[in-house]
């Protein structure tokens, strides 16, 4: 979900801006662990610059391979081009 503003609790419908649906057998975490991300009124991202590794669950299977998504400290995503492993 992106909001606006600085918001944690009591969201209410206007402070919505993007609902980003879920995909199912999909694991999405974050190298800093925290569960959001926020962007100055410029587009940068200080301090919360990371990267997100996005797995297909396929049930524990061996083998499985995602890709890692970087976000720099300027607000720019880029996916890297290795496949990670799951």
């Amino acid at each position: 979900m992106i909001v606006r503003g600085d918001k944690t609790d009591s969201i209410i419908k206007d402070d919505i801006l993007r609902m980003v649906p879920a995909q199912q057998n999909t694991q999405v975490t974050y190298s800093r662990g925290w569960s959001r991300i926020r962007y100055s009124p410029l587009g940068y991202t200080s301090g919360y610059n990371g990267s997100f590794s996005v797995c297909p669950s396929n049930g524990g299977a061996q083998g499985s391979q995602g890709k890692k998504l970087v976000l720099s400290q300027l607000g720019r995503l880029r996916i890297d081009g290795a496949p990670i492993d799951c």
